[in-house]
């Protein structure tokens, strides 16, 4: 991949922006870095595909980011040892995604560090899904044939409920875009933290590795981060979730030079104020 080190700097800097602002409005911050498919699979891409002994950005930005004390999660090693033994990418339907079994394991990863933080969220287990595959016989969008075996992960039990009224206050950038909102009643769930994930494509199928670790979840595509503080400050989230696919990282879009702007930092002792 090209690297910009101007590109790394800006974005690693409305990162560190972000996760201060978050600290501010006492929520937790987290970046989540997906791997292309690439990036897990480079045996099946053509010869040619890869620039081999370059500037990696991914890494460049994973520097960046611990340097500036920005917490982020990368699952690459997990993913390249989970290959071994599970298909985690499909081979061909929707070939650009992880299937529904990586983004469980990508999941696990995110519940297992906050649980740390927060005990009641506990961990994501399969043992809460009905496991099983559907056969696809084309791919999304066009009338080639596949017969594809695919990955379904369907939860068993929940408390959470679907809730779109939380829409009419709640003022987003692109419409259009997915945007969903659950939340439980349930007094159990009372304790759980309320999460708001910003993501792409990678994670519009999250929300039900979600539902029983939380009392509140607001899931929205990353185009409306550009009103991520006022997200933030309206909702009051105990965790806040950005996610990014590695080869969508070059848009413009992932970086608000208006917050940076607004919002100048300096490293005052160990921390950034």
């Amino acid at each position: 991949m090209d690297v910009s080190e101007t590109y790394i700097n800006n974005l690693v800097e409305n990162l560190k922006s972000l996760k201060n602002f978050c600290k501010e409005q006492g929520s937790e911050f987290l970046f989540y870095l997906c791997s292309n498919k690439e990036t897990i699979y480079p045996e099946f891409c053509p010869d040619g595909y890869h620039v081999n002994e370059q500037p990696n950005r991914s890494e460049r930005i994973l520097e960046k980011l611990a340097d500036n004390g920005v917490l982020f999660l990368y699952p690459k090693n997990l993913f390249m040892e989970l290959k071994n033994t599970e298909q985690i990418y499909n081979k061909k339907y929707d070939a650009g995604h992880w299937n529904m079994r990586g983004s469980f394991y990508g999941q696990k990863e995110v519940v297992s560090y906050f649980n740390k933080l927060f005990p009641k969220m506990k961990n994501l287990e399969e043992t809460e899904f009905s496991i099983s595959e559907n056969k696809m016989e084309y791919l999304i969008n066009s009338h080639f044939r596949i017969d594809e075996q695919v990955p379904l992960y369907q939860i068993k039990e929940t408390s959470a409920v679907e809730d779109f009224t939380i829409f009419e206050n709640v003022i987003l950038g692109d419409m259009n875009m997915y945007h969903f909102h659950y939340k439980s009643d349930a007094p159990d769930d009372a304790e759980k933290p309320k999460i708001l994930i910003y993501g792409d494509s990678y994670f519009q199928t999250v929300a039900p590795f979600y539902f029983n670790h939380c009392s509140e979840l607001l899931l929205l595509h990353s185009h409306n981060m550009v009103n991520a503080d006022y997200h933030i400050s309206t909702y009051q989230p105990d965790i806040v979730i950005f996610e990014a696919v590695e080869r969508v990282l070059q848009q413009a879009r992932y970086i608000d030079d208006a917050r940076v702007s607004r919002r100048f930092y300096t490293l005052k002792g160990n921390d950034w104020q």
